[in-house]
């Protein structure tokens, strides 16, 4: 009985060494790998939808096969939206077109049948002539519609100035006989760092 017992006892005693053993290992193993993996900096972006306008456009009776035209001046205050937002501006990584809506305010029952096709630009001072949404053929019997075209410019250059100017051009595919007012609602996609994990070494 008295060597039974002590055998038992070495046993047990091998499987706990083991088990200390294997733990040790998994820390080991955990503290190399966040060693490895925290010493690279990593930052954490986000993508914020951003309202920059809604302009309104009139557009007179023209003829079939003329172009319409028409520019608003647009301001935008990218600091204010990132105070409000909580943002740096540092941190903005772009700004890109997020989406662009087309609809008709009145007369009330327009449609966009006389319009063939739409495009929207944007310049600033200093600054190129930039396309950023079009359509080469708008649908019928729409009070509303999305281009299918959208730039993926960068467009942060144009927003750090004092205003964009927004342009709309269409050509008509039959004559357009009373005044119509179209409405633009454009949005932006701002993508930015919100935060920074920073550097850090173990045991530091």
């Amino acid at each position: 009985m008295v060597i039974f017992f002590n055998q038992k006892s070495s046993t047990d005693l091998f499987h706990q060494n083991e088990k200390h053993m294997k733990q040790m290992l998994l820390l080991g193993a955990v503290i190399l790998g966040w060693s490895f993996t925290s010493c690279n900096k990593q930052n954490v972006s986000a993508q914020v939808n951003y309202n920059m306008a809604t302009i309104y456009f009139d557009v007179p009776p023209k003829n079939a096969g003329e172009t319409i035209e028409a520019k608003k001046s647009v301001a935008i205050d990218l600091v204010d939206f990132c105070r409000n937002n909580n943002l740096n501006r540092e941190n903005i990584e772009f700004i890109r077109v997020n989406s662009v809506t087309l609809s008709t305010e009145f007369p009330e029952d327009q449609t966009f049948d006389d319009l063939e096709s739409f495009e929207l630009f944007g310049e600033a001072e200093n600054l190129p002539l930039i396309k950023l949404a079009g359509e080469s053929s708008v649908p019928l019997n729409s009070k509303l519609f999305q281009p299918s075209y959208l730039s993926s410019d960068d467009l942060l250059p144009y927003a750090e100035k004092p205003s964009i100017e927004i342009s709309g051009r269409g050509l008509l595919r039959r004559d357009h006989t009373s005044t119509t007012r179209i409405k633009a609602d454009i949005q932006l996609s701002l993508r930015a760092i919100v935060m920074n994990l920073g550097e850090f070494n173990f045991g530091k």
